[in-house]
């Protein structure tokens, strides 16, 4: 007879599941990367608010060049702060976003915009936050280079390269797995490319899932990953987060008026702030 434990079982519901699915992606990444932009270049429709920081996941469908495509967009961190910095209620969203990919996501996007420095600063907060989804997670991760108009005559290698050890050391964590998206641009092919990279990665992976039972890929469960602050605590962080978000938003709103008054198209560039 066969004895299954609690998370083989439950991985084993999972992968009978999710096969009946086409690609279910869940985007993550830090405040203004062009997470909603990017999801909405790839629906190739206007469903999310690109522009606007997303505090609640959102899911949204469509059919892009005879797929079934369904994209999560999640809140972002702030790129400065790790996990203990920020609100549960962040935490919380991006978990939720896990189960609006029902029943599991098989392409986690993680998007980085190319005309913002990826520091080893960032390489740490960027694997902490990844980490509250597993250590499986990074088997389904791709990163995905936003703002490509951005990267002018460079090739994608050579920026990976210039950025040096920091990226380098990221991509190496998802199997190398990379794509550039022109937010601005209309092109369909860009779009097909990268559906075809997450085919590739989805036929040869393991369904993603989030398990509550510890084992060698995974050795704490989810509620044990999750930072539990006090209450003290937490309204401490969450008035410094409400404080970068309004100098945010009073600095976002300046540009913007600025490019306006220089003809400059909306949202055809990203200026990181901090």
């Amino acid at each position: 007879s066969f004895h299954f434990t609690g998370g083989t079982l439950y991985s084993l519901m999972i992968l009978l599941r999710c096969r009946d699915f086409s690609q279910l992606i869940l985007m993550v990444g830090w405040v203004f990367s062009g997470k909603s932009a990017a999801g909405n270049s790839i629906l190739r429709a206007e469903v999310f608010h690109a522009g606007d920081r997303t505090v609640k996941a959102l899911r949204q469908s469509g059919t892009v060049a005879g797929r079934e495509v369904v994209i999560v967009d999640t809140p972002g961190w702030w790129k400065f702060f790790p996990p203990t910095f920020t609100h549960l209620d962040l935490k919380s969203e991006i978990l939720k976003g896990v189960s609006l990919c029902s029943p599991s996501p098989n392409v986690i996007l993680l998007t980085m915009p190319f005309d913002t420095s990826f520091t080893e600063e960032q390489r740490r907060i960027t694997e902490t936050y990844l980490k509250l989804l597993g250590e499986r997670v990074w088997r389904h991760v791709i990163v995905l280079f936003t703002f490509g108009n951005a990267l002018g005559d460079k090739s994608i290698e050579q920026h990976i390269e210039s950025e040096g050890q920091p990226l380098c050391k990221i991509i190496e964590k998802c199997g190398n797995r990379y794509h550039v998206l022109d937010n601005t641009s209309a092109a369909d092919d860009q779009v097909t490319e990268l559906l075809e990279k997450m085919e590739e990665m989805v036929a040869g992976n393991s369904c993603f899932y989030l398990s509550g039972f510890p084992d060698a890929g995974d050795p704490q469960p989810r509620e044990e990953r999750i930072d539990k602050p006090t209450e003290k605590q937490d309204k401490g962080k969450t008035k410094i987060t409400e404080q970068l978000t309004v100098e945010w938003d009073r600095r976002n709103w300046e540009k913007i008026s600025l490019e306006g008054s220089m003809g400059i198209p909306p949202n055809s560039k990203y200026v990181d702030i901090f």
